[in-house]
């Protein structure tokens, strides 16, 4: 065996290799731009199920009005305590 077989039996094993780990790695980015679409679609409906439910406005008004009521009595009672 001469010196030029040898070489050609070494590059082709060399670019056999290099040809297997480059599909590797090209495979791998696949894989992860498909878990990364899916993430990106559950994320979107989480946000999407946070912002639906968060409280209006008007909802919360509402729920506050009686808790303001009950502070202005104790605030009420208590400057009638500081008169006396």
């Amino acid at each position: 065996m001469d010196f030029q077989v040898g070489f050609n039996i070494a590059i082709a094993l060399l670019g056999g290799l290099g040809g297997w780990i480059l599909k590797s790695v090209g495979d791998a980015i696949h894989e992860l731009r498909t878990q990364d679409g899916k993430l990106n679609d559950e994320v979107h409906q989480v946000h999407l199920l946070v912002a639906g439910s968060y409280v209006k406005r008007d909802e919360m008004e509402k729920s506050m009005t009686p808790i303001f009521n009950v502070l202005r009595r104790i605030e009420d009672k208590l400057d009638g305590k500081a008169d006396k």
